[in-house]
């Protein structure tokens, strides 16, 4: 299937892509709003330390699309992140349709972050488009407040979520083992957040190696499993134990569908 931004379905594009590239965020002093708009009362407390869960990291999505319906451009850049390299600017709005939001789901939180999965339509358009957000935190005067990092946006048709493009950076330290035949790899994320759930690490020859303790020791774990993360951030690491010979893929896998997005192997 054939990945599209946004701005496919409304005239709206957020992600930027590319280390190096921006759009606008607007002025970097935004404040995302702190009810639920879906009028649950849950709210984020003035001096809170700790985001509130579940309604409150919908709200700025929700309020993005309300903006978005009201052509209101500020109204947007209002729910963007302040650290965030992606945003709305003149030239990606048309504000041209109506958008209808069908539903909002909170695949994974883990503060400072999370993954929003969210089903919308553009006027009368037969199929709904599903928009993947990344969400984060942000310390406002209301306390750590959630806004929107990004969104991949995938259309025709297509009800599940694509497998990510990660770019991971390797580490082998054959002397934090006591055998010349095994190998501590530290792998780290040096792309764009990833679900932890969703990535398996599998292959050959892991093993569980004398004088270290890796995280990874038998293939199939999730990144998730053995970190203990749900998001895989910028630079966030897993160690694996291998030994001679070995091959190690991460394999992405969502609702029934693999791909391996990332592999590496003995040389």
């Amino acid at each position: 299937m054939e990945r599209r931004r946004f701005l496919a379905l409304t005239g709206t594009s957020m992600v930027v892509g590319a280390a190096g590239c921006s759009g606008s965020t607007g002025n970097g002093t935004s404040t995302a709003p702190t009810e639920d708009p879906a009028g649950t009362g849950t709210t984020t407390g003035a001096g809170t330390d700790t985001p509130q869960v579940g309604n409150t990291v919908k709200a700025p999505v929700r309020a993005y699309w309300d903006a978005y319906n009201d052509n209101d451009l500020d109204a947007m850049r209002e729910q963007i992140h302040p650290s965030s390299p992606n945003g709305p600017s003149e030239s990606d709005v048309s504000f041209e349709e109506t958008v209808t939001v069908e539903s909002v789901d909170v695949r994974t939180e883990s503060e400072p972050n999370a993954t929003v999965d969210v089903r919308a339509k553009r006027g009368d358009q037969s199929e709904s488009s599903l928009l993947v957000f990344q969400m984060r935190t942000e310390r406002t005067e209301n306390g750590l407040t959630w806004y929107i990092w990004s969104d991949d946006t995938f259309t025709d048709g297509y009800s599940g979520l694509k497998a990510p493009t990660p770019f991971f950076d390797y580490d082998y330290d054959r002397d934090a083992t006591d055998s010349d035949d095994t190998t501590v790899v530290t792998v780290s994320n040096a792309s764009d957040p990833i679900d932890a759930t969703l990535l398996s690490i599998r292959g050959t020859g892991f093993v569980n190696p004398a004088g270290a303790s890796p995280e990874v020791t038998e293939g199939g774990t999730t990144w998730a499993e053995a970190t203990g993360d749900q998001q895989i951030d910028f630079g966030d690491e897993v160690t694996i134990g291998v030994a001679s010979g070995y091959e190690v893929n991460f394999v992405w896998e969502y609702e029934g569908v693999t791909s391996t997005v990332e592999s590496f192997e003995d040389i």
